[in-house]
Formats: C-alpha cells, structure tokens, sequence
C-alpha cells in the first residue's frame, strides 16, 4: 500500500497515509488481490482506477456511507453540484477554464 500511496502522492499531490488507505480497505471501498506467500496487495489498473475515483468521490464530499452503499442517486447528486459550482466559477472567472 505504501507503493501506492507514493504514486498517488507523486502523481496528483495527494498525501493520503497508509493508515486511511487501509481503512477504506477495511471498510470495503476497494479491494484488491493478494499474493499469496508474502500477502502484499497486488493492484491492477482497474483497482488503481477505481481507488482513485474512491478518493476523489470522498475529497468531492461523497460520503463513504453512500459509496459502500453504491448509493448512485446520492452520488449523482454531489456530482452535480460540485459541475454545477465549476461552471458557475468558470463563466464568473474566465481564467479557470
């Protein structure tokens, strides 16, 4: 995980530690495999991915309640909001697009 989390870190800024990694893991927002004789995780792309939106969805406001639930209606909704704020600081602020 702590692979990971420097990716994360280097590639986006995010300084997310180890310890909330493994909670989001614990709590069920992502898994991933393991190998066998040594029990590190082993991330694909996929799981990379879907981290990543995980992590975004939460800095969006998505409750993680709504994420384990896949409550899609919830989520939509923060979405939306957050696009709509975006679009409203774009026409307000012309240097933001």
């Amino acid at each position: 995980i702590g692979e990971v989390r420097r990716e994360i870190l280097d590639k986006y800024n995010l300084d997310l530690s180890e310890e909330r990694l493994r909670r989001y893991e614990s709590l069920g927002l992502f898994t991933t495999k393991r190998d066998k004789r040594s029990n590190f995780r082993l991330f694909t792309e996929h799981d990379y991915n879907e981290l990543l939106l995980i992590i975004s969805l939460i800095e969006l406001g998505v409750s993680q309640k709504d994420l384990l639930e896949k409550n899609t209606e919830a989520i939509s909704r923060r979405v939306n909001t957050v696009a709509e704020l975006i679009d409203v600081a774009e026409r307000r602020y012309p240097v933001c697009k």
